[in-house]
């Protein structure tokens, strides 16, 4: 037995989904885009996304200058050699004075400037070690700075990547639904004649079971819609481009890479991840602080030296070397001096506190090492198992794709109703959405189990775009 024609049209767009499934292997490259000035411009692959979002986005830059604070500490320790050098001023009025310390006064009514100008500085010489702890610390303040790029890099990345991703998924589903929603137009337009001339072909199930597939293809239209509007604009904040660089990405393809095992994964994660790498500097910086209290409890030797000159014109000067005066005179004088701090209480007190921060540190360490662990656990089985599940969505869709064309045959003999030849043709259509949507959980858990092991998302793109 035939199919009626308005049963064809009723079948045409779950057809045209199965045809379409069959070139899903189907090579694409990423299109070419005319500009205004009549140039070409080639479509932003995935790998141009994530330099362009790593480059400028705000979470990066922020990440960048908190190093650069780190650096400018540093530079400062190093410098610490440098004398240090400090001067004063003073210019006010004075009333006249004359004589000498034995026989002299004040004489009010005669009033002129007074200037004092005082230099002072020192340049250490040995402080028993705290200066190279000061530079330790510097440091290590500096990988953490770095570690806390690499945290923004990781989270910046994810977000171009489920962004990209998803774009690609609607990419691929758009034509899709396209197609389902002319051949529904024409399969309602078919009906509705029927119906308006009273053919006896013309069945009230038929058209309820448009409606069905109309809701059906209306509601992935509207899901597919938020989700292409959505990761455009997430493109565009991230990467700085227009738009339009990203119309339409490349084909959505699984990436190759083998979960593999969970300890390699692991080792990884010890060596590479952004927190682990932050905790072990600040364990450094801890470390050399607790030596530096213990160093403060010995002195630093220094070389200083003073100059002092003073200047009154309404005051005689002094013409004896051993009479004080502080108006008319200069003063100077170099040598090795002694700094200790005596504050005993503050001293042990500063020491106790730098023991407890640092067994603190270590304490927090080992408990982000072990959310590390379960992190990096939770991301490798969920990509193993989305692996797993997006190899039975493939096998689903090819034994759909049989099922349907079984029970074309079976129909078109009079053997099967019609109901049995829609229900596959509707479970053709939900299997292969199922597939194209596992190949963008797994990319994305590949994503997540990559950066929980602080590794970097180029690592595993292809080196060639499709």
């Amino acid at each position: 037995m035939r199919l009626s024609p308005a049963h064809q049209l009723l079948l045409l767009p779950l057809a045209v989904v199965f045809l379409l499934g069959a070139g899903t292997a189907a090579g694409q490259t990423p299109p070419v885009e005319e500009q205004p000035d009549g140039t070409s411009q080639s479509a932003c692959t995935l790998p141009e996304a994530l330099t362009a979002a790593v480059s400028r986005h705000p979470l990066m830059q922020a990440a960048r200058e908190n190093t650069a604070v780190f650096e400018a500490k540093l530079k400062a320790a190093e410098l610490s050699w440098i004398p240090t050098a400090g001067i004063k001023g003073y210019v006010s009025a004075t009333p006249g004075k004359w004589g000498d310390p034995m026989t002299g006064g004040t004489d009010y009514e005669d009033w002129g400037p007074y200037l004092r100008i005082e230099l002072s500085g020192y340049i250490p010489v040995y402080t028993f070690g705290k200066i190279s702890k000061l530079k330790e610390m510097a440091g290590a303040g500096v990988d953490v700075g770095k570690a806390q790029e690499q945290l923004a890099r990781a989270q910046v990345e994810r977000l171009v990547a489920q962004a990209y991703f998803a774009l690609q998924l609607a990419a691929r589903l758009g034509p899709i639904l396209d197609e389902g929603e002319r051949y529904l137009g024409r399969a309602r337009t078919y009906l509705e004649k029927l119906r308006d001339e009273d053919s006896e072909e013309f069945d009230d199930v038929d058209m309820l079971r448009l409606k069905v597939y109309e809701s059906e293809v209306a509601a992935q239209r509207l899901d597919l819609s938020r989700m292409r509007e959505l990761a455009l604009t997430g493109l565009s904040l991230l990467t700085g481009m227009e738009e339009d660089r990203f119309l339409p990405p490349a084909k959505l393809a699984p990436l190759e890479l083998d979960p593999g095992e969970l300890a390699t994964w692991l080792e990884q994660a010890y060596r590479k991840r952004g927190e682990l790498l932050a905790l072990d500097a600040v364990l450094r910086v801890q470390t050399a602080r607790v030596s530096l209290e213990k160093r403060r409890f010995l002195p630093d030797l220094f070389v200083g030296a003073f100059y002092t000159w003073a200047k009154a014109w309404t005051v005689e000067q002094q013409g004896s070397p051993f009479a004080y005066d502080p108006y008319n005179s200069w003063f100077a004088g170099a040598g090795l001096g002694l700094k200790l701090d005596l504050d005993l209480a503050g001293r042990l007190g500063g020491l106790d506190e730098e023991r407890a921060n640092l067994r603190r540190a270590s304490a927090q360490r080992e408990a982000v090492r072990q959310l590390v662990t379960m992190e990096v656990e939770k991301a490798w089985r969920e990509a193993r198992d989305l692996k797993t599940k997006l190899d039975l969505n493939r096998s689903a869709y090819k034994a759909a794709r049989g099922w349907v064309i079984a029970k074309v045959d079976l129909y078109e003999s009079g053997m099967a109703p019609l109901k049995d030849l829609t229900d596959a043709l509707a479970e053709f259509f939900k299997r292969r959405i199922a597939f194209e949507q596992g190949m963008l959980e797994y990319n994305l858990a590949l994503a997540a189990l990559v950066h929980a092991c602080g590794g970097r998302l180029h690592d595993i793109l292809p080196s060639k775009v499709e």
